[in-house]
């Protein structure tokens, strides 16, 4: 049987939900921010300014970011730049991953656009029961890695940083593989440049056969359906501002602020209401609460190297085009596969 994917035009009140072949696709977050799903759904997500936000939780794996208001001129060869003049949005500028790598040691992983050439990484021993505030004082030990082609391997946890301009955090576990590539954006006051980081999650084993399914804002698109919530219209006012709206509605269970972390003050911290970190059985997204609820009943059978990214959209009419050419890609086209990967693993338990 062929299916194909096809494009989608949203309106801003308008909602869709299907469930489709599942090619390897893109999951993770751009831009102003730009939410794609390994199942192939897209939101927008504005964030809190200053706020910690999960983006992708598994029982061994949490990521977080910080979002960061800013106002900003898109590009000129944006096709909405002839009428938007300003935007005033966000962008993630600093990211926070807690990798366990055995039963009670951990790697606190800080990557922020203040300081592009350099990856701290701590290494800590306490207990999940322990106050997580107290891990970077808790730390052990701590690197700084900031030679390009510097390599990190750490139980099944590699930490590569490749050659980009200023620089690309690839962060491999046995399950998991992400990319933190920095982009730039252009402020509207004077012009300048300025740094924002994407992210980019694939999924090296079958997340749908885990015991724990991931979460957060990105880590719930890894259930294998095609949930499209809100997108930005970027129609501005009469001044040429658009400011950006969307919070995921739609697309994400609960509301946005349930990914906001807790305390604030520990940008490390797991806790957020869908914590999954640290669990050894929890469930998907619940898309009865996703406003509205969906009523899809069928999801993919397997995700594995299924991509999810958070990145800027295309908007070039080159870019667009080749939006087009992956949306339209039919399951015929998939690369075979071999029989699927065991899925993720749970929280170790003591022996």
């Amino acid at each position: 049987m062929r299916c194909s994917w096809t494009t989608l035009l949203l309106s801003v009140w308008t909602v869709n939900y299907r469930v489709e072949a599942i090619c390897p696709g893109d999951a993770g977050a751009t831009g102003d921010v730009h939410i794609h799903h390994a199942s192939g759904g897209r939101t927008d997500v504005k964030g809190y300014d200053n706020a910690i936000i999960n983006m992708f939780q598994s029982a061994n794996l949490s990521v977080n970011a910080r979002f960061t208001f800013a106002n900003f001129t898109l590009p000129p060869e944006d096709f909405r730049s002839t009428s938007v003049k300003e935007v005033h949005g966000s962008f993630i500028t600093a990211t926070y991953l807690v990798v366990r790598v055995s039963f009670e040691e951990y790697a606190l992983l800080k990557y922020d656009v203040a300081q592009p050439d350099m990856l701290a990484i701590f290494i800590s021993s306490s207990s999940l029961e322990l106050d997580t505030s107290g891990w970077l004082e808790d730390a052990r030990s701590t690197r700084f890695m900031t030679k390009k082609g510097e390599l990190l391997k750490m139980g099944d946890l590699n930490v590569e940083l490749e050659k980009a301009q200023p620089m690309r955090v690839h962060i491999t576990t046995n399950d998991w593989d992400l990319l933190l590539t920095t982009g730039t954006y252009r402020t509207a006051m004077n012009g300048a440049h300025k740094l924002r980081i994407d992210l980019s999650i694939t999924a090296l084993t079958n997340p749908l056969e885990a015991a724990v399914a991931p979460h957060g804002v990105i880590g719930q698109g890894f259930d294998g359906l095609h949930i499209d919530g809100k997108l930005d219209n970027y129609i501005p006012n009469n001044k040429g501002v658009f400011v950006t709206y969307a919070q995921g509605e739609g697309a994400i269970e609960g509301v946005l602020s349930d990914y906001v972390v807790r305390p604030q003050s520990n940008a490390f911290s797991t806790d957020f209401k869908f914590a999954r970190f640290g669990k050894t059985r929890a469930p998907s997204r619940a898309i009865d609460k996703l406003n509205p609820a969906s009523n899809l009943m069928r999801r993919a059978h397997n995700l594995k190297r299924a991509i999810a990214t958070v990145e800027e959209e295309a908007t070039s009419v080159e870019g667009q085009a080749a939006v087009a050419r992956r949306l339209q890609l039919s399951a015929d086209d998939c690369p075979a596969t071999s029989a699927p990967t065991p899925g993720p693993n749970s929280a170790p338990t003591p022996s």
